[in-house]
């Protein structure tokens, strides 16, 4: 198989689990990114298995692997950084964030996220905006820190009607009810 082709197998892959991961849909997300990982680390695209990792991690803290799945999830965003890319690691934050708040470790959660909000300002990432500030909300609601929460809540509620993201306000919704 040619690099081209391979490439071209990696990042059919690659979008199939990422809107898996959107979904929440473990499995079927898992078995993509293991496709991306064997492709991209034949061919040497090594952009391509930094996103597999990161979302072979997500799916691992998302069936009880959490350990092993939050120390992929950062092997492959060092992966990832060493390549100089900025596009999309915002949201892999997220998900690290999400994946650290679950384990309690409450204070790496929230920087991940607050590093995350701030390339939202300084890249094109502001589709993950929305995630990102429901996540926030989440994090200060574990630290009792309710008005702050609301108001994370609030802002994420707004970005995403903005942004007519269906999806994402759907789960702030959720977020605020069981705030509430």
């Amino acid at each position: 198989m040619s690099v081209l082709d391979a490439e071209s197998l990696v990042i059919a892959h690659h979008f199939a689990a990422h809107l898996h991961e959107l979904r929440d849909e473990t499995t079927i997300a898992r078995t993509h990114a293991e496709s991306v990982l064997a492709l991209a680390e034949e061919a040497g695209l090594v952009l391509w298995a930094a996103f597999g990792h990161m979302i072979r991690g997500w799916t691992r803290v998302q069936v009880g692997d959490t350990d092993e799945g939050i120390q992929e999830l950062q092997r492959g965003l060092a992966a990832y950084d060493a390549t100089g890319a900025k596009l999309w690691r915002a949201h892999f934050l997220g998900l690290l964030g999400r994946a650290l708040k679950d384990v309690g470790r409450t204070p790496e959660a929230v920087a991940a996220v607050d590093e995350a909000l701030v390339l939202v300002t300084t890249t094109s990432d502001a589709w993950a905006a929305a995630e990102l500030h429901r996540i926030r909300g989440d994090l200060l609601m574990d630290q009792s820190k309710s008005g702050l929460a609301l108001a994370s809540y609030e802002q994420a509620l707004g970005i995403a009607r903005q942004q007519q993201a269906r999806a994402w306000e759907r789960r702030i919704l959720a977020s605020q009810a069981a705030a509430s």
